[in-house]
């Protein structure tokens, strides 16, 4: 790489990483390519993007940033990140179940807001429902009441059309 295509990749990371709602590293050591592209398609489905850096170049990008002491000591070896854009759940998920298909890959962290996360941590992540179910449950939890208040209203003509009906039956039988 010359100097200008290092420059390049330096600020790409650091859009990259400004511009993901999660961040995932691991490690691919033994994985083969067909995996790894397997993983890139994957990961565009679902608005996220793994990359694979230069070790020294990340931790130039990194230098003097707050993500700088949480990042930089996890990039030794063969290490790539995964980047989510749209939801970090998704890209966790899509992350956790590769690795479960017994393929070799080492999850080394994660940061989500500038926070560091752990494997347990990503796993955890992973079981939540999506960002789609979680809105679609928080409509169904705020519609509730107001179906409920909505029932109770309607109740009242309701029954009252039945009082009536029944005292029609009762009259037209006297």
């Amino acid at each position: 790489m010359n100097k200008a295509q290092k420059e390049a990749s330096v600020l790409d990371f650091q859009e990259k990483i400004e511009k993901s709602t999660g961040c995932f590293v691991f490690e691919y050591h033994g994985l083969k390519s067909e995996d790894i592209n397997g993983l890139r398609r994957q990961f565009k489905k679902e608005k996220g993007e793994l990359k694979v850096f230069k070790n020294t170049l990340v931790r130039r990008a990194l230098k003097g940033s707050e993500l700088e002491k949480l990042l930089v000591e996890e990039f030794k070896g063969p290490v790539a990140c995964v980047f989510g854009y749209r939801d970090a759940v998704t890209t966790a998920k899509a992350l956790v179940e590769f690795e479960k298909d017994e393929k070799p890959l080492n999850i080394k962290m994660g940061i989500l807001d500038h926070k560091r996360l752990t494997l347990n941590e990503i796993k955890k992540l992973a079981k939540l429902p999506t960002r789609e179910v979680l809105l679609s449950q928080l409509v169904g939890t705020l519609a509730a009441p107001l179906r409920a208040f909505v029932t109770v209203l309607s109740a009242i003509p309701r029954d009252f059309v039945t009082v009536l009906k029944a005292m029609e039956r009762k009259k037209s039988k006297s």
